[in-house]
């Protein structure tokens, strides 16, 4: 998820004030008939409205800073270890998880004689599969193995006599993280924007319809003061005016 920028984030805090300030500056003067207290009591109520969209932008640009810092980070590191050399990758880990005595037996696959275990990269593609499984097994030296991965949704076989061990994406980034290990030959990848059809409640309900709602809604309790039936131009101009707020900052559909 983008973060908004300040001009979008000031019009949302001045969107959100004149809107509640309008619903609660007429529904006030409808209850009270005192235009004045009404008036106060419409700045009290937007000011709060203003300070508690203030208070929820402040706490979720924090978390959503984070978030997508960390989703950063792991969507970097998948692209490295699916395209990056297996020489790279393999420095890499052999670095961040202190492994000493490794002998090559293919590009993949490594073995240490000193603790006797097994290394499988596999790293051809995002999920593992029984196919995989069968490889290591075929292959391997030792009955202690350590299997690096994107990820698997396979169930991981339960063998007698034989230590499996599975590092996944997710594994891989805590201890790159910890040991601030630096990922050898970095590769950046640039993925091309998803396009999403739109149906026809992303259409009636999209961010494009906010100001028509908004405008609507205004016109209808305005109205309201010269008409003799004015409870049904408020009850609708505050649900056109609720539907403008629903349409600008909703994220099912825009």
């Amino acid at each position: 998820m983008k973060q908004q920028s300040k001009l979008s984030k000031i019009s949302n805090i001045i969107f959100l004030t004149t809107i509640s300030f309008i619903i609660s500056l007429v529904w006030c003067n409808y209850y009270l008939k005192k235009i004045r207290l009404s008036v106060f009591l419409a700045i009290v109520v937007s000011i709060i409205f203003c300070l508690a969209y203030i208070l929820f932008l402040v706490a979720r640009d924090k978390k959503l800073k984070a978030k997508n810092k960390s989703a950063k980070q792991l969507e970097n590191l998948k692209n490295n270890l699916l395209f990056n050399t297996h020489k790279n990758i393999f420095e890499t880990l052999k670095t961040a998880y202190n492994f000493e005595n490794l002998a090559e037996i293919s590009s993949t696959h490594y073995t240490c004689t000193a603790d006797k275990f097994d290394i499988f990269l596999l790293f051809e593609k995002e999920t593992i599969s029984d196919e995989d499984f069968i490889y290591v097994f075929k292959n391997k030296v030792y009955n202690n193995i350590k299997i690096f991965c994107i990820s698997t949704t396979q169930k991981i076989p339960e063998l007698e006599n034989l230590a499996l061990k599975i590092y996944n994406l997710t594994d891989i980034n805590q201890q790159l993280c910890s040991t601030k290990t630096e990922i050898v030959g970095i590769v950046s990848v640039k993925k091309n924007a998803k396009i999403k059809a739109k149906d026809a409640l992303c259409i009636i309900l999209g961010k494009n319809n906010s100001k028509k709602y908004l405008y609507f809604g205004i016109m209808l309790l305005i109205s309201s003061i010269f008409t003799p039936y004015y409870i049904y131009y408020i009850v609708v101009g505050t649900v056109m005016l609720l539907a403008s707020i629903f349409s600008r900052f909703n994220k099912i559909f825009n």
